[in-house]
């Protein structure tokens, strides 16, 4: 929570403090100071209600529902589900149990969506962030790849079953896991043509817990490899991938280069 003097904050001004999911925990103003309490789904008493409440999240003021991704769905916190089935059960990336929040681990995951969970909480179990070992290239890969997609990136994001599907089979791709949970890739090229593209690229600004190749071998089938010069991952990261892919719904095999 800011430091910042009372005398220093407008009337109308109100400082929110949140926890590593985004929860806000302490609602505080220069005449007036809250603390709100969630149980592991979010449930609060109703005495503590504010409109913004767990996981960061808008809560609907008269039933007391978040509506999670973009009012895609109702996510109840007192009976600890959602009030209606996500339309990627069963069989897509929501998982077996249609109504399930987050897959039963509503403690280390968040789901902003209505479909699938992303990493949430930063804690000494949250996946270690992947340095750029070759980050004094990054002016010249920069310049590089302006050069050679003045266009803009063709790298793309790849976080349901249906954009996955959508990704030509038997065609290599580069892929970095952001913190954030997600997933970006593009075609791997050719380092020697105009079509390379650098780890480093596909996703400026993020922090990247996993990196490598994959390729779609079949329908629903993946293959991975720890392929990534810039951020050299180790299989640790790579099961970071792989539990993500198989959240979205899709077999992997993690391949030795």
């Amino acid at each position: 929570m800011s430091n910042t003097p009372d005398h220093l904050i407008s009337p109308g001004t109100t400082l929110i403090a949140s926890d590593s999911l985004s929860s806000a925990l302490v609602f505080s103003s220069p005449t007036a100071r809250q603390a709100v309490i969630y149980s592991a789904y979010g449930y609060t008493l109703p005495e503590l209600h504010k409109r913004l409440g767990f996981c960061g999240q808008i809560r609907e003021s008269i039933a007391g529902i978040y509506l999670l991704g973009n009012g895609y769905r109702g996510y109840n916190s007192t009976l600890m589900r959602f009030n209606s089935p996500d339309n990627w059960s069963p069989f897509g990336a929501g998982g077996m149990n249609a109504y399930a929040y987050c897959l039963g681990d509503p403690t280390n995951f968040k789901d902003p969506s209505g479909h699938i969970r992303f990493f949430g909480r930063s804690t000494a179990t949250t996946p270690k962030v992947l340095k750029n070992v070759q980050i004094n290239n990054l002016p010249k890969e920069k310049l590089e790849f302006a050069t050679n997609f003045p266009s803009g990136s063709p790298a793309k994001s790849f976080n349901s079953i249906q954009d996955l599907q959508s990704i030509e089979q038997h065609v290599s791709q580069k892929f970095v896991l952001t913190q954030k949970g997600s997933l970006i890739a593009a075609p791997s090229g050719d380092h020697f043509t105009s079509t390379y593209i650098p780890h480093s690229l596909l996703a400026p600004g993020e922090e990247i817990i996993s990196a490598g190749s994959l390729e779609r071998v079949a329908s629903k089938r993946f293959e991975i490899r720890e392929k990534s010069g810039h951020y050299r991952p180790k299989p640790k990261h790579l099961k970071l991938a792989e539990n993500h892919l198989k959240n979205l719904g899709v077999e992997v095999d993690i391949l030795s280069v």
